[in-house]
């Protein structure tokens, strides 16, 4: 089946959305979709604004704890516990649910787990900034990605100025090694965001 045409601008967050689109229909439209790491819910929504648009009907998460980091200076080096909050979680929160987004709010390690074993993933967004719950977060998805389904790191290369995170970390020892899963797209060097997204073969 041919995929149709992205309808919208390939930029951030539309990017995310174009690997979101395109995942969902090789997997004949069939998974969830979830983001880790929601910040402002922008990227959620967008997701949210265009699988409905064509007309899908998917199941979609949003994981976050919704109040910012709740790690340790120590744990993330840079980020102090609190940073990065959206500017009112509890209206980000009730906006997801009114776009019918199911909420998982709280540490990824915590509230991942309570996912049914049966779940499968057709697109996975996972945009948490520090190296441990990215880990974390690709352990525990790595097996329930559909065939087709895609992941996605946002922050995954460390250059002069951008090199707080350990993303690149994650990548080089999980998708990067894992047979089971192929490079779809990465960012040029030069350019503010940091995206790399993987298939599941």
């Amino acid at each position: 089946m041919k995929t149709p045409k992205f309808p919208g601008p390939l930029c951030n967050p539309h990017i995310v959305c174009q690997h979101a689109w395109e995942a969902w229909h090789a997997t004949d439209m069939r998974g969830t979709v979830i983001e880790c790491g929601v910040a402002e819910g922008h990227t959620s929504a967008a997701l949210n604004f265009t699988l409905r648009k064509a007309g899908a009907k998917v199941v979609q998460l949003a994981a976050d704890t919704f109040c910012g980091f709740p790690y340790t200076p120590e744990e993330t080096k840079k980020f102090k516990a609190g940073d990065l909050a959206p500017a009112n979680g509890a209206e980000l929160v009730a906006e997801l649910r009114r776009l019918e987004i199911y909420v998982l709010r709280g540490k990824v390690e915590e509230t991942l787990p309570g996912i049914h074993d049966r779940v499968r993933f057709s697109f996975v967004f996972l945009d948490l900034d520090i190296e441990r719950p990215t880990h974390f977060c690709w352990d525990f998805f790595k097996d329930k990605i559909l065939p087709g389904g895609r992941i996605g790191f946002h922050d995954y290369r460390e250059e002069p100025g951008h090199s707080l995170h350990g993303i690149e970390r994650v990548v080089k020892a999980g998708p990067a090694k894992d047979k089971r899963f192929r490079e779809v797209h990465r960012t040029p060097k030069g350019r503010d965001a940091k995206f790399i997204f993987f298939e599941r073969v």
